[in-house]
C-alpha cells in the first residue's frame, strides 16, 4: 500500500512562475495591467486544488498571532514592503518578532526551541523589575 507522503512546497513552480514575473517588473505597482494575472491564476489554482486534495478543513485560527507581538508584526510588514520582501534584509526584525511570540505564546516556543536566532545573551534577556517599568515608561517595551 503506497504511503502519502506531504509535499513540503505544494505550488513551488507556480509561485517561482509568478515571483519571476513580478521581478520582471521591479514589484512595482505601475506594471502594465493584467502583466502577471496568467502567474497569478495559476498559483491560485494550484493551491486551491492541493486545499481541496488535503481533505481537511483549514483552521486560520491555529496561525493568528498573538496580540501582545502587534507592534513587532506590523515593524515586520514594514521592512518587508520598504525591502520589497527580501527576508533577508529584515532579519533583525524578524527576531524581534520571534522572541516576542516565543514569549508570549508556548506553542511558538516549542516550535522555535531550536532557532539559533532566539538563543538570547544576559544582556539581552527580558528586563525585570524596575528596569522593565522603565523600559515601559520610556516605549522601549
Amino acid at each position: 500500500m503506497p504511503m502519502h507522503v506531504p509535499d513540503p512546497a505544494p505550488c513551488a513552480v507556480e509561485s517561482t512562475l509568478w515571483r519571476s514575473c513580478l521581478k520582471e517588473f521591479d514589484y512595482g505597482p505601475d506594471r502594465p495591467k493584467g502583466a502577471c494575472e496568467k502567474q497569478r491564476a495559476g498559483y491560485y489554482a494550484c493551491i486551491k486544488a492541493w486545499r481541496e486534495r488535503q481533505n481537511e478543513v483549514y483552521d486560520y485560527n491555529r496561525f493568528n498571532l498573538v496580540k501582545e507581538c502587534a507592534k513587532e508584526a506590523e515593524k515586520l510588514h514594514q521592512c518587508m514592503m520598504v525591502n520589497m520582501f527580501e527576508a533577508s534584509r529584515c532579519q533583525e526584525t524578524m527576531t524581534q518578532l520571534k522572541r516576542c511570540a516565543a514569549r508570549h505564546d508556548p506553542e511558538v516556543r516549542r516550535a522555535l526551541a531550536d532557532d539559533p536566532t532566539l538563543i538570547m545573551s544576559e544582556e539581552e534577556e527580558e528586563p525585570q523589575g524596575i528596569k522593565r517599568l522603565w523600559y515601559r515608561a520610556i516605549g522601549k517595551l
